[in-house]
């Protein structure tokens, strides 16, 4: 017997693909507020990481979704755990 919540139905991708969308909105806003509260330029991160301005930049303009491996670099840099930065990004980010 199939699960109804294991069902691939359009409905459920849409609510799957919306909540995605709002994650990664909320995580990339995490990651641009914990630059901005170090006072850092997006040439500090991208020292600190390893990961390219440009890339940095990028994921922070949505122009591209960070990848885990990214996101393990990134919170390094800010002296995260990547747990801690999502953690972090499911609160509301200060003012």
């Amino acid at each position: 017997m199939i699960s109804l919540s294991n069902r691939a139905t359009p409905t459920g991708l849409r609510l799957r693909s919306t909540l995605l969308l709002a994650l990664e909105s909320r995580l990339v806003n995490r990651i641009k507020t914990e630059r901005d509260a170090r006072g850092w330029s997006l040439g500090d991160p991208a020292e600190r990481s390893g990961v390219s301005k440009a890339m940095i930049s990028k994921i922070e303009r949505r122009e591209s979704s960070p990848t885990a491996t990214l996101l393990g670099h990134l919170s390094g840099a800010d002296g995260l755990t990547v747990s801690t930065l999502l953690a972090r990004a499911g609160a509301p980010c200060p003012p």
